[in-house]
């Protein structure tokens, strides 16, 4: 008999926390989108935020506007996010009905 990976019952818990993880996406692009002039299509994961003209102002104009639409407070303890995916990791809990942690 084979062993069954480890992982091999979780697929729904992956396909989950994947479909949260767009989610979060999503809504990092309808912040950029509403506080800057960048053209959320062409936002992904990978791309430093100040690559994309998100200075330190910007962001926790981006910051506030996230808590507001998700009815969320992310704190200071957070860190300072240079990603985009580094934004997904802070929300994806929350979306995730988490609370952040």
């Amino acid at each position: 008999m084979l062993a069954r990976p480890a992982n091999a019952g979780n697929a729904t818990g992956f396909r989950e926390a994947r479909e949260t993880r767009m989610q979060a996406l999503e809504v990092i692009r309808r912040g950029i989108a509403e506080n800057t002039d960048i053209d959320p299509a062409g936002i992904v994961p990978e791309q430093r935020l100040d690559e994309i003209g998100i200075d330190s102002f910007t962001l926790l104009e981006l910051i506030f506007t996230l808590e507001e639409e998700m009815n969320i407070e992310l704190g200071n303890d957070v860190g300072t996010p240079e990603t985009v995916q580094d934004l997904i990791d802070i929300l994806a809990p929350y979306l995730a009905g988490n609370g952040g942690g």
